[in-house]
């Protein structure tokens, strides 16, 4: 039998919001710290901390249909690849549909959870344009933890995405290099749909200039539509917060799983405040990679504890 120290059931980095205090031994701002065990009880325990309020506080920093100029967003990870994030603001530019749906999770201190090449793209285009997604009112430090716990314990995925590329590369030589590239050989631009959803078609590149000529104030000429979107890349917001965890080990949620994750929120079945179900507290190993068995509820905390420390069997 696995033997734990008491310490390891003490929190030891609480993040206090307006709706509760999260706490990151439970809610990892790692996707590969969560413990599956723990997500799984936390995603349906928030009735069963002897608080049916607290977890449902959230319901009020909800946002659905949140829409904010482009330039008010920042990124919650580094990786960011300029050829992905200029084929998507060509396919913006020719489908004349600028910004709109990232599909994506915003903080409350306007961190993007997900959506970054489309973010990226509309800053491209358009600085001054307008996306949508939804925002949830706290801290992207204790959000992304939360959103973690979701991927794991709702949605079944153990890890995240692969990550490429850099957002500090969006410098205005990088992008006039990648313009340069995809006018002598043509690409693949990207169309992201009203419900966020993303497809990719190729063109050649004399496609490639046409729809450059297209940027404001090129009125037609592709050379100084490069230069204006060039440009636009100065104006990207590339400060990282000291939190951001590397792209595979963000959350992972789809935009059409979106809504679920937002109706279960509401509801208060996600355990995502102190005081905790008894279950969260006591469902998780120090290792992550140690998975046991949902505790029954009801178990005396004490008791577990000497079960688990090998004091009782």
């Amino acid at each position: 039998m696995a033997k734990y120290k008491l310490s390891s059931f003490i929190s030891e980095a609480p993040i206090k919001t307006d709706i509760g205090t999260v706490d990151t031994d439970f809610y990892p701002q790692k996707l590969s710290k969560v413990n599956t065990n723990t997500a799984k009880v936390a995603v349906t325990g928030g009735k069963k901390d002897k608080d049916d309020k607290d977890d449902s506080a959230i319901a009020s920093k909800i946002k659905t249909g949140f829409s904010t100029p482009v330039s008010k967003l920042f990124p919650a990870q580094t990786e960011v690849i300029p050829e992905k994030a200029v084929g998507i603001a060509l396919g913006m530019l020719n489908s004349g549909k600028v910004g709109g749906n990232l599909g994506a999770i915003v903080s409350g201190d306007n961190h993007i959870m997900d959506g970054h090449h489309r973010w990226a793209a509309t800053t491209l285009v358009d600085p001054n344009a307008s996306v949508e997604g939804i925002k949830i009112d706290i801290p992207g430090d204790a959000l992304v933890g939360i959103l973690n716990v979701y991927t794991k314990g709702a949605l079944g995925r153990t890890q995240g995405n692969p990550g490429k590329g850099n957002v500090n590369a969006f410098t205005p030589e990088k992008i006039k290099s990648v313009l340069d590239d995809l006018i002598e050989k043509g690409t693949k631009i990207g169309s992201v749909g009203d419900d966020g959803s993303y497809s990719e078609k190729e063109v050649d590149g004399e496609e490639v200039k046409k729809i450059l000529g297209k940027m404001k104030g090129a009125n037609g000429d592709p050379e100084k539509g490069k230069e204006l979107m060039a440009a636009n890349a100065a104006k990207l917001n590339k400060k990282i917060p000291d939190w951001a965890p590397p792209r595979v080990d963000m959350p992972v949620i789809n935009s059409d799983e979106l809504g679920g994750l937002i109706s279960k929120l509401k509801s208060g079945e996600f355990d995502i405040v102190e005081p905790y179900s008894l279950q969260v507290r006591v469902g998780r190993s120090k290792d992550a990679d140690k998975e046991e068995e949902p505790v029954a509820e009801g178990l005396d905390f004490i008791h577990m504890m000497k079960v688990r420390a090998g004091i009782i069997k």
